[in-house]
């Protein structure tokens, strides 16, 4: 179902599968999306979002099979902008920052209880300044440091007290126990 001005797109559009049923329902200005867009997957909206002069432009809220938010993502002009949000069974799970579309700033990762796993910063979508793993009770579990995507030495790492391990060591440890539950030791 669609209106036409000038032979161009005009109003609210709705397009339906050959059953009947709404898959996207969106406005048009000069042929353009100007509005909000819906779409819908076995009749539940599965993603919202408003453009203006065919430009994605403010929120867009993505939804999982069961209802939930699976994503907040700001836009302008096109490109995202600014605060996004990533969910998991309605839960953020990842807090991230664009600039042009391209991440650029500090981005936050969580468990399924809301605490903190990780932290790291972003220029330009390339890892660029400190990248901080925790441990569930909260303490720094890894600390690195990376330069235009490089690190730039061995991560610092600390056991669940929060003392420093020796990072050359506990790595060859790691790969110890790793080798022996494969053999079966």
């Amino acid at each position: 179902m669609a209106n036409f001005e000038n032979g161009l797109l005009s109003g609210l559009t709705q397009i339906f599968d050959p059953k009947g049923i709404l898959i996207q329902k969106c406005h048009y200005q000069s042929g353009m999306p100007h509005g909000e867009m819906s779409v819908y997957a076995q009749g539940k909206c599965v993603l919202k979002q408003i453009f203006s002069a065919g430009k994605a432009s403010g929120v867009c809220t993505s939804f999982d099979a069961a209802g939930n938010i699976s994503n907040q993502v700001n836009f302008l002009n096109g490109e995202i902008e600014g605060p996004a949000l990533f969910y998991s069974e309605g839960k953020v799970v990842r807090k991230s920052i664009y600039k042009n579309g391209l991440l650029d700033g500090l981005s936050v990762d969580y468990d399924r209880n809301g605490k903190i796993t990780q932290t790291s910063q972003y220029v330009n979508n390339v890892l660029h300044g400190p990248l901080t793993r925790f441990w569930p009770d909260g303490k720094v579990m890894e600390a690195y440091q990376y330069k235009n995507g490089i690190p730039l030495e061995s991560p610092k790492r600390f056991d669940p007290t929060g003392k420093e391990i020796d990072s050359e060591n506990s790595q060859a440890s790691i790969l110890n126990r790793l080798e022996a539950m494969v053999r079966g030791k």
